[in-house]
């Protein structure tokens, strides 16, 4: 978190490579404020569509979990209000 509590890096979930003939998808974090709270999530913010170039293997999908850091701004300092996820489960611990 920035120092004026405005400006959040989130790790959350990383999408594989996509196989061979199968678009990218490009995700994005998006926060969701009120009074008591902020709710992060993740959307397709683009769809790369696959081409006759497009590289990856034929694909094995494992059920490895990857995460990579998101970046949010919020309008209001994050302050005394509760960080959740788009499940609503709490996204941090403090301590």
């Amino acid at each position: 978190m920035s120092a004026d509590g405005r400006a959040l890096t989130i790790m959350m979930m990383k999408l594989k490579a996509p196989c061979r003939g199968e678009p990218t998808l490009r995700l994005a974090a998006k926060a969701t404020e009120s009074v008591t709270a902020v709710t992060v999530g993740l959307y397709v913010a683009e769809i790369v569509p696959a081409t006759a170039t497009t590289t990856g293997d034929d694909c094995f999908r494992d059920f490895e979990q990857l995460a990579e850091p998101y970046q949010v701004r919020l309008n209001a300092p994050l302050g005394n209000r509760g960080l959740v996820g788009a499940s609503g489960a709490s996204a941090v611990t403090r301590g």
